[in-house]
């Protein structure tokens, strides 16, 4: 049988030692974690001050808007590539086409200028060199 005190000092006593112990019980957890949240907050903070500083907005608009503005303005850059692409190959197709007509006029006064040869030769003989 366990050890019962007779007097009120002893039953106060036990009382006493078993509140000290269901406090120890309850306080030192709450120590523990008190201590460690205080020490992780702080690691936290140490690390924190760097990395603000090199991500702070130190500029009047968000990133992602500047993101978004400078992508529309490469769509735009793009559709005038594209546009200029277009008015390049044409200005090509309608060079190819001089190009040809060129050759066939050269043609034509070729042909044109050995018919007046001909034509001298066999008319003004005297005129021929």
């Amino acid at each position: 049988m366990p050890n019962v005190p007779s007097d009120y000092w002893g039953v106060i006593i036990v009382i006493l030692a078993g509140l000290f112990g269901v406090v120890s019980a309850v306080v030192g957890p709450l120590v523990t974690v008190r201590v460690a949240r205080r020490q992780t907050q702080e690691l936290v903070q140490k690390h924190i001050g760097p990395v603000a500083d090199q991500v702070k907005n130190t500029h009047e608009t968000n990133m992602r808007d500047d993101i978004d503005k400078i992508l529309s303005e490469v769509r735009m850059i793009l559709r005038q590539l594209a546009d200029i692409d277009h008015r390049t190959a044409r200005i090509g197709d309608e060079v190819r086409i001089n190009r040809d007509e060129f050759v066939d006029l050269r043609k034509d006064t070729y042909e044109l200028s050995a018919r007046v040869e001909r034509v001298i030769a066999k008319h003004h003989p005297q005129e021929v060199d």
